[in-house]
């Protein structure tokens, strides 16, 4: 059991709690909970504080209940004088914002600010839609010591991950693209594997790239912009040498998310969260060969059916 794993799983167990982790690696997390009796002891104290906040929020609730019941009778003696304060109250509240809305300079402000904001994530969210089209593809995603890769040529795809503090691969996938999902073999480890056939969401269209091809927070900047694009903010500033414009989304005072976005290509090449994690992105096209999709192990074959029926499409 690697030191680097239990640190996997630890960042894994909110997402895993909420049950919004996929498949794959929700039978990491269990597989590796069976083993390591500290994992499964924070994961278990996690679940208990869940189950508490779900209890005390109930209670709050049915304390709120029973206290507008009691007081049901008091409020309707009281209900014509509340009704016209309240009319008096949003005509006057309606009047003073229907005026600053009218304002010209705050409303030239928020027409720039929209055009400039909507053009910068909406022509990125575009570029990623067109980059999942290419038939010869490459996205790696470096998430601290780690990354993932995705290699994808003519319908089939190699994704891996690995871990650099240990130079170890954890998981390594490969699949074909067939019309209403994709068949995939994944080996974690020298004698562990999974096979299956995984369906598209009916939103998909064939050799949909999105599952494995994603940009952290991208699509919801991009659908943010749109309903209200005042809430996210732009600078100019570097990474790697590279201009780029950064779009910040704040939280709060303190936390805030932010995509940084390449000027050159106006493609994402950084993404921080609220956590202060970050997150670095390659993209290229082009460059994939046949090798990199292809599984050259001939002796991996079992008595399953479905995998080696996958495993005889990936070696040809």
């Amino acid at each position: 059991m690697i030191k680097n794993e239990c640190e996997i799983i630890k960042d894994l167990m909110p997402n895993y709690i909420e049950d919004v982790i996929s498949k794959e690696t929700k039978e990491f997390v269990e597989n590796h909970i069976q083993k390591c009796s500290n994992c499964k002891k924070i994961l278990d104290e996690l679940q208990k504080e869940k189950v508490n906040e779900n209890n005390k929020n109930n209670l709050k609730e049915f304390s709120e209940i029973n206290y507008l019941k009691k007081y049901n009778t008091r409020i309707n003696i009281f209900k014509f004088i509340a009704i016209i304060l309240i009319i008096a109250i949003t005509s006057m509240w309606g009047y003073i914002l229907y005026r600053n809305y009218c304002n010209k300079k705050n409303y030239e402000y928020a027409y720039n600010h929209y055009e400039y904001v909507h053009n910068i994530v909406a022509t990125a969210y575009e570029n990623v839609e067109k980059f999942k089209e290419n038939e010869n593809l490459s996205f790696i995603k470096y998430i601290g010591v780690d990354s993932q890769s995705f290699y994808y040529k003519d319908g089939k795809f190699k994704q891996e991950w690995v871990t650099k503090d240990e130079n170890k691969i954890i998981w390594t996938k490969y699949g074909i693209m067939v019309e209403d999902g994709y068949d995939m073999i994944q080996f974690h480890g020298e004698n562990n594997y999974a096979a299956g056939h995984f369906n598209f969401s009916n939103d998909k269209k064939p050799k949909d790239k999105s599952e494995f091809v994603n940009v952290n927070c991208l699509e919801t900047f991009y659908r943010m912009e749109i309903m209200n694009s005042l809430s996210l903010e732009v600078r100019d500033d570097t990474f790697e040498n590279k201009e780029c414009y950064v779009v910040r989304n704040k939280l709060n005072d303190k936390e805030y998310d932010e995509i940084w976005i390449e000027k050159k290509d106006m493609i994402p090449i950084r993404f921080t969260d609220e956590f202060g994690r970050q997150i670095r992105y390659e993209w290229s096209t082009g460059n994939v060969t046949d090798e990199d999709v292809t599984i050259k192990d001939k002796s991996r074959k079992t008595d399953n059916k479905l995998y080696n029926d996958i495993l005889d499409r990936l070696l040809s």
